[in-house]
C-alpha cells in the first residue's frame, strides 16, 4: 500500500512540474541578424516585409502584436528625429490620435513610446520605436478597446531586448 500511495505521490508531483513547467514556457523569437529577442504571448509567425525588413506577428485573444526590425545600410545619427518621423507615418497610416507620448530609452539610445486612439476601428494602440546602430525596431500592440489587455502589453514591450 505504501508503495502504492508513492507511486501515486511521485506521478502527482511529476504532473504538477509539467504542469508548471509548461504554463511558463514563452514564444520566444531571437534573431542575431536583428539582434534582439522577444517573447510573445502566444505563436508567432516570421515574415519578410522586403530585403531589409522583417516582421513577427503573435494573434492572441483578438490582440495584434508585433515586432519590425530594418536593417539600414548605415548607421543614421538623428536617432530622435527618425523615430518621430516614424511615430508620425505610422499614426497617418492609422488615422489615430496620439493620448500619450514618452521617451523610450533603450540602453543609451532615444526612441519613443505612445499610445494612439484610433476611433475608426474601435481599437486603442501601443507602439514604440528605436533606432539602435544600424537597426531600426518597431513594437506594436493593436486590440479593440475592450479587448486591450494591457498587461499582456507591458509584458511584451518589457521583454524586448537589444543582444550584442
Amino acid at each position: 500500500m505504501k508503495k502504492i500511495t508513492l507511486q501515486l505521490l511521485l506521478v502527482g508531483f511529476t504532473f504538477i512540474a509539467v504542469s508548471f513547467a509548461s504554463s511558463s514556457v514563452k514564444n520566444v523569437y531571437s534573431t542575431t541578424e536583428g539582434k534582439m529577442k522577444i517573447s510573445f504571448p502566444g505563436e508567432f509567425e516570421v515574415s519578410k516585409m522586403d530585403e531589409n525588413t522583417t516582421k513577427i506577428v503573435s494573434v492572441v485573444d483578438n490582440a495584434n502584436y508585433f515586432c519590425t526590425f530594418t536593417l539600414n545600410d548605415a548607421i543614421i545619427e538623428d536617432q530622435e528625429t527618425l523615430a518621430q518621423s516614424s511615430l508620425d507615418g505610422f499614426n497617418e497610416v492609422l488615422e489615430g490620435t496620439i493620448n500619450k507620448k514618452s521617451v523610450w530609452k533603450i540602453q543609451k539610445n532615444n526612441g519613443l513610446k505612445a499610445e494612439i486612439d484610433v476611433t475608426s476601428i474601435q481599437a486603442k494602440v501601443q507602439y514604440q520605436v528605436v533606432l539602435i546602430g544600424k537597426v531600426h525596431y518597431q513594437l506594436v500592440v493593436i486590440a479593440g478597446y475592450k479587448d486591450f489587455d494591457q498587461k499582456k502589453m507591458e509584458a511584451f514591450m518589457k521583454s524586448f531586448k537589444v543582444l550584442k
